[in-house]
């Protein structure tokens, strides 16, 4: 990585000495970043150094085992001396690792190397390696995918820290061949990595080099296997090659180029994430009925963001399965996204159904599947992937009711406000004109208690310039953040009577979720409110989501009773707030369907 202008120029931390008037406090502030930024550069080179005296180490062990005569690869670049405390624990880690296949003490010194780097430029840059679990799960499925990987032509567009290469080059070994040379000769042919990072692209070439001297020992050191470049803007010639494309792309929002943009545009609704392109880059190199498999944050199966990419994957795949991980800490340490296996087949047809399976890590070295179902809808943008029992219950009805929120006679919106851009419109002084803010910390237990909320410390009122944004009707709020560890994913209040009756209008932050009636509304707010408070709903949002995010468009989209069930369930369930007679209540609703 180039940190050259990162060193100099203050407009790299938002600062722009220009559109400032206080120039010297710039400077200061200027100086201070580049020092904290040639600190981290430091870091990241004791890192990469000591992986390299790792790697040097190991590659002497693999040596005096196999007997190979290649020397060790050369770094593209030259790195400091190794700090006199890393130099100390160098030889204590050598022998964890000195007696490991080469997948497994990789995978040892990936982590040792996200250890070492700062954490902000990690989750930044998003390092991190797939556990050698989760690789070997993967390429289990291989055959079920229909790919033979002793013939195969197989790429990882991110190779990073070869936690796919290296298992792939023992994998792809064909057993026909008897020749160490013909063996080489044949995984130079067919298996690819590129990386844009120049030390992992160095360690994943290692790392294929210690399998291959492991399994097909010559005297001939193999061709680079592992290219250091930019996989977005790879060449042509790659392009319609591979039967197989496998790995972890790289994820994160990113601003593109003009020319990327144009390329990608098919994948891309408003904001770019690193792996949307690689999707769209996977199915670029893959053959027709080739297949796409990687390990990617479960974002994209849902939200507006991707609805592009998701009717790109439908017009030029058929989907295979999806593989949903029950925790999200159990797989990538540090991570907060939640995480799928998906495999598409290019071009193909769909002849079989598309499975979900929920995983559980019973540790690190095993994976087993908690349950299997199959997906109920995955047409137009609209993807229902249930992951549990209660989820597929809950999903067909997404295929079987017409009716949601809009159709019933409700609106959803986000709230208005977005504090830090109005902080000046914010405090604890109540002004002629001023009004309450709802926060989603108002939203407790299933309950309106806006105090809750002051008493943390937000502000309670805000002085707008205009009207726009304020409500003076009654409404439903909903938390526009949950995670799949809760309960419940839906968390919502009725605003009260006496709150409107007491200050007329009220306005919400943006992470609340606004829902209220028009004129044509079959029932109330009130009893809308005990519906979004059942099972049912709730299983019916999980089934459509992939992230933490409760978005106004995802509660739009879920399906809801006829206006002839709604009326029996406000009936049934009358004024009582019991979550049994709720439950009881919807599940009649519902049945109104049939």
């Amino acid at each position: 990585m180039d940190f050259s202008s990162v060193l100099h120029d203050p407009k790299a931390y938002g600062t722009d000495v220009n559109q400032t008037k206080n120039k010297v406090e710039v400077r200061k502030r200027a100086k201070k970043l580049r020092q904290e930024c040639e600190k981290q550069h430091e870091m990241i080179l004791q890192a990469q150094k000591f992986c390299y005296e790792l790697a040097k180490l190991y590659w002497k062990q693999i040596k005096i085992r196999t007997k190979v005569g290649w020397r060790l690869r050369k770094l593209p670049f030259s790195l400091p001396l190794l700090n006199i405390e890393l130099q100390k624990n160098l030889h204590d880690h050598f022998q964890v690792i000195s007696e490991l296949e080469p997948e497994n003490a990789g995978y040892e010194i990936s982590l040792l190397y996200q250890k070492l780097l700062p954490n902000s430029y990690r989750e930044k840059v998003g390092i991190y390696y797939t556990p050698t679990h989760v690789v070997e799960r993967m390429l289990d499925d291989a055959s079920k995918l229909n790919v033979d990987l002793q013939t195969a032509h197989v790429i990882d567009p991110s190779s990073g820290g070869a936690a796919y290469l290296a298992p792939l080059c023992r994998r792809m070994i064909n057993k026909k061949l008897k020749n160490p040379n013909d063996v080489r000769k044949d995984i130079e042919k067919r298996l690819v990595g590129i990386e844009i990072d120049p030390f992992a692209a160095w360690f994943s070439q290692f790392l294929v080099d210690c399998v291959l001297a492991d399994l097909a020992p010559s005297k001939v050191r193999p061709k680079n296997i592992v290219t250091n470049a930019n996989s977005l803007q790879c060449p042509k010639r790659l392009l319609n090659k591979f039967d197989y494309v496998i790995g972890n792309p790289p994820y994160g929002i990113i601003n593109l180029s003009k020319s990327l943009a144009e390329e990608y545009s098919d994948v891309l609704s408003g904001k770019a994430n690193l792996y949307q392109l690689f999707f769209k880059l996977g199915f670029e190199l893959a053959k027709e009925s080739g297949v796409v498999h990687f390990v990617t944050p479960t974002g994209f199966i849902s939200g507006n963001y991707f609805k592009s990419l998701r009717e790109y994957i439908e017009d030029i795949s058929s989907p295979v399965f999806f593989q949903f991980f029950d925790s999200r800490t159990s797989i990538f340490k540090g991570v907060q996204q939640e995480i799928v296996i998906s495999a598409f087949q290019k071009g193909g047809e769909d002849t079989h159904p598309l499975s979900m399976t929920l995983l559980e890590s019973q540790s690190k070295q095993s994976i087993i599947n908690q349950y299997v179902t199959e997906a109920t809808s995955f047409r137009k943008g609209l993807w229902v992937l249930p992951k549990s029992r209660a989820e597929h219950r809950a999903a067909k009805l997404f295929a079987r009711s017409p009716h949601n929120l809009e159709s019933i006679g409700f609106t959803v919106k986000t709230g208005y406000l977005v504090p830090h851009r109005s902080g000046d419109l914010l405090g604890n002084k109540k002004y002629k004109k001023s009004f309450p803010v709802l926060w989603s910390e108002s939203i407790q237990h299933e309950t309106f208690d806006p105090e809750s909320a002051y008493r943390k410390g937000r502000d309670r009122w805000y002085t707008p310039e205009t009207k726009t944004g304020l409500y003076n009707e009654e409404a439903i709020l909903v938390k526009r953040t949950s995670s799949k560890e809760q309960r419940r994913r839906i968390h919502s209040a009725k605003v009260s009577r006496s709150f409107l009756s007491k200050y007329k209008r009220f306005v919400a932050e943006n992470h609340v979720n606004v829902v209220t009636a028009t004129k044509g509304a079959c029932v109330s707010l009130f009893t809308l409110e005990k519906l979004m408070r059942s099972d049912i709903f709730d299983d019916l949002f999980r089934c459509g989501s992939g992230t933490v995010t409760v978005s106004a468009a995802e509660l739009r989209r879920i399906p809801l009773p006829s206006r002839k069930g709604l009326l029996l369930f406000r009936d049934y369930v009358g004024r009582s707030n019991d979550i049994e007679l709720i439950n009881e209540g919807a599940l009649l609703a519902y049945k109104e369907l049939d």
